[in-house]
């Protein structure tokens, strides 16, 4: 009966962890969410790594087709940029929905020269399948150069970002 009681609470506790991952979980891209990406995968990079960088791919114009109701094709624009993104990083790399319309990636022990390139090959490949109609900005952070812990590089990631977005045009900028 002990013995019983111990499976079940073994089973239980498994579900939980399941159910939690699946709720952290992005239905449209099957990534990890923006709170798990922030609670849980930064602080580990963080931890377990030297050197790393980050790169936030925005889709522009997401919002705005998507209250102009096209909300599946929006929904395909980010599938392909996770999908691109993917393709285009390393095999240890770490992803993430980071927000409404943005896909982010943790390369580990790489630089932020290393996203840089990462984030120009996903933008000439979605150029290559003419992206929809949609373009992609990049906001590329360094650790520990750009931000000594994870809150300080998330900031100057997005500062890159908004920067990218300013300048328009499927742009990469890297935090200074």
């Amino acid at each position: 009966e002990a013995g019983l009681e111990a499976f079940d609470a073994i089973v239980r506790r498994e579900m939980e962890q399941a159910l939690g991952r699946a709720a952290a979980t992005d239905l449209v891209t099957g990534l990890p969410d923006r709170d798990q990406f922030n609670r849980l995968l930064l602080p580990r990079a963080v931890a377990a790594h030297d050197r790393f960088s980050v790169a936030i791919f925005d889709v522009a114009h997401f919002t705005e087709t998507v209250a102009a109701g096209e909300v599946e094709r929006a929904r395909q624009v980010l599938r392909r940029l996770a999908d691109v993104v993917r393709e285009a990083a390393p095999e240890d790399a770490v992803y993430a929905r980071f927000g409404d319309d943005e896909i982010s990636v943790i390369l580990p022990a790489q630089g932020s020269e290393a996203a840089y390139r990462v984030a120009e090959s996903v933008l000439e490949r979605l150029a290559e399948d003419g992206g929809d109609g949609f373009e992609v900005d990049v906001g590329v952070a360094e650790y520990p150069a750009h931000g000594t812990d994870a809150e300080e590089l998330m900031g100057e990631s997005l500062k890159a970002l908004k920067m990218a977005k300013r300048v328009g045009g499927s742009g990469i900028v890297v935090a200074r």
